[in-house]
């Protein structure tokens, strides 16, 4: 068993995408044709 560690560094992100996840959007303003996806990963994974 791993012992607890009590903070971890971690990388974020905030991506926009268009309503089909599938491509960059061209208006990340415009949340109408925008989707955000946030992504977290552990900074050890990198």
């Amino acid at each position: 068993m791993r012992p607890a560690q009590l903070a971890e560094t971690v990388f974020w992100k905030i991506d926009s995408y268009d309503r089909d996840l599938r491509f960059g959007s061209e208006n990340p303003a415009n949340l109408a044709t925008a989707r955000r996806v946030l992504t977290i990963m552990l900074a050890s994974e990198y």
